[in-house]
This record gives C-alpha cells, sequence and structure tokens, in this order.
C-alpha cells in the first residue's frame, strides 16, 4: 500500500467513526534524516521531510508521534531541534492518548493509524512528497466540505462525478493567489 492510501484510509475512518484526529508515527533515521551511521545525531533532513512534518504539526486532526530505537538522551535532542523547526511530536514510541480495549492490548504497541518507518518500507529519500500530496489532498476536501456546509458549494463544481477535477486544474497544479502554477 502506498503512504498516500494509507493516509486515505485513516481520513476515511476518522470520518466514518468520528474521530477528531488520527495518529501519525514517525521514524527518524533512514526516514526524516539521512543517517550517519556513527554516534553523533544528524540533522540533515531528506527532501521534503521537514515540510512535511511542519504541515502535519499544524493540522489539529493529526497527532504526530516518534517511533524510535534511540536512546532517550538522545530523543530529547532530536524533540528540542524539531520544536526550532516547527514540528510537535506529542508522542515518543508510546500513545498514552489511547487506552487498551477488550480486544485490543496497546501496552506494548502503540496506536497508530499510519507508519512512517524505513522498516515498514518507506523511502525517505523519495517518498515525503506523497506525503504532502495526501495531507493537501485532505486539506482541499475539508475545504470543500466547509464550503457545502456554508451553502458556498456549486452544483458541478468537482465535476459532477465527485472528483477533485477541477480544482487543481487536473495536472496536479493548482493556481496561486500570485498566478502562478504550482504543484500539488
Amino acid at each position: 500500500m502506498s503512504i498516500e492510501r494509507a493516509f486515505e484510509r485513516a481520513f476515511e475512518k476518522k470520518e466514518k467513526r468520528g474521530w477528531d484526529h488520527i495518529y501519525v508515527f514517525v521514524d527518524i533515521h533512514e526516514t526524516i534524516f539521512v543517517p550517519t551511521y556513527d554516534k553523533k545525531e544528524s540533522y540533515e533532513y531528506y527532501p521534503e521531510a521537514k515540510m512535511a512534518l511542519q504541515m502535519m504539526s499544524k493540522r489539529e486532526d493529526i497527532v504526530l508521534g516518534l517511533y524510535t530505537r534511540t536512546y532517550p538522551a538522545i530523543i530529547a535532542k532530536y524533540l528540542e531541534k524539531f520544536e526550532e523547526d516547527g514540528i510537535h511530536f506529542e508522542l515518543v514510541n508510546d500513545n498514552s492518548m489511547e487506552t487498551s480495549t477488550s480486544y485490543a492490548d496497546f501496552s506494548k504497541k502503540p496506536y497508530f493509524n499510519v507508519l512512517i518507518e524505513d522498516n515498514a518500507g518507506f523511502e525517505g529519500e523519495t517518498e515525503w512528497h506523497d506525503v504532502i500530496r495526501a495531507v493537501r489532498k485532505r486539506y482541499l476536501i475539508d475545504m470543500m466540505r466547509l464550503d457545502e456546509e456554508a451553502g458556498l458549494y456549486m452544483e458541478g463544481q468537482d465535476g459532477g462525478d465527485g472528483t477533485m477535477e477541477g480544482v487543481d486544474g487536473g495536472d496536479g497544479t493548482m493556481e496561486g493567489v500570485d498566478g502562478e502554477k504550482k504543484k500539488i
């Protein structure tokens, strides 16, 4: 499954079940930062990783969690770096926001909806753009829904078939406020 599809499924489940947010857990090494394979911390972001994490940090319906084998003292340094960069991880290797149920034990494995982790197949070098696209797509869907609820929705605005054709020009771009086409 692609990372975009993982986000789509998580947001669909959120809506269907009436949740306030989804949980996105993210690994550090070989996922957010380029590894150095020595004992020094690396703060070299993969392309678009910083932007994607900042975007998710700004969304009220996404709770970010770190999912890492890094030692606690070093995690603290990473968390400081992330905060400096406008990235807010609320959870680390645990999801105390969710409790175990009669059919699920969260004491050993934290609950999450999306996992961004190199050991789960995510490629930090190339896939952060897919995360950005998934979050932006959800933003556009949310804005269209708010417009519709406010009575601003016009019939045929979405092509009449529920797709977003026309919102982004159908070519993966959207016209910005400056009149320039921007990749979404």
